[in-house]
């Protein structure tokens, strides 16, 4: 761990980890749906965007292997409160939280909240959704209106991406905060938000005055 930073370099890659599997689980979903509504390909969408869901819910408790084996017994016997209790027990923020960099000329660059992505109190709502596209149906019942489900996932698909696209993560027992980000060609990174007067902002500062200052090359006359 470097001197200034808060969150360890191991349990940062671990979080990257995960963000490159939702990323990779959610486009998987998007291909799915693709063709327009089909039970089969629904389905295999519904299974991928639970999962995205699961993982969003434990990615916080990277550092903690107990409460994810929690959390995963609780999902797995379809106890979805219990889940959601245990994982703001160990991190009340625990879900990510989507936002946009916004820069303005002589002050530190702001993160601001965006609309559009999946929240917190909902997330459970959206997992039992999914969970039911999964299960065979009663005969009994009636038809499974699959355009009207295909739109549902679509949207969460959209919702899901909008959350993960820029945000900020704090990680259970750590002090700094992480910035997940997928840019518009796929690419997902993650660093350290570094707060305003550390040694690392301070010089961040640093190099852009310098970059600024430093004369341009001057072309060569003929």
């Amino acid at each position: 761990m470097a001197p200034d930073d808060l969150i360890p370099e191991q349990d940062r890659k671990l979080y990257l980890g995960i963000l490159e599997d939702m990323y990779r689980r959610i486009e998987q979903a998007r291909t799915f749906l693709q063709p327009g509504p089909k039970q089969p390909a629904l389905e295999g969408a519904a299974l991928q965007l639970r999962i995205v869901i699961e993982l969003i819910v434990m990615a916080s408790l990277v550092t903690n292997r107990a409460k994810v084996e929690e959390i995963t017994t609780a999902l797995a016997d379809k106890s979805v409160d219990a889940a959601r209790k245990l994982a703001r027990n160990a991190n009340p923020d625990y879900w990510p939280k989507a936002n946009r960099a916004h820069d303005e000329p002589g002050k530190p660059r702001q993160l601001r909240p965006i609309e559009g992505a999946l929240t917190e109190d909902r997330w459970n709502r959206e997992w039992g959704m999914l969970s039911d596209l999964l299960h065979a149906r009663n005969s009994l019942a009636p038809h499974l209106d699959i355009p009207a489900a295909h739109a549902k996932v679509v949207h969460l698909a959209g919702e899901l991406i909008t959350l993960l696209t820029h945000h900020v993560l704090k990680l259970a027992d750590e002090k700094g905060l992480l910035i997940g980000q997928i840019d518009s060609e796929g690419k997902v990174s993650v660093v350290e938000l570094v707060p305003a007067g550390s040694a690392q902002a301070v010089a961040a500062m640093g190099n852009r005055k310098e970059r600024r200052a430093a004369p341009r090359a001057k072309g060569r006359k003929k």
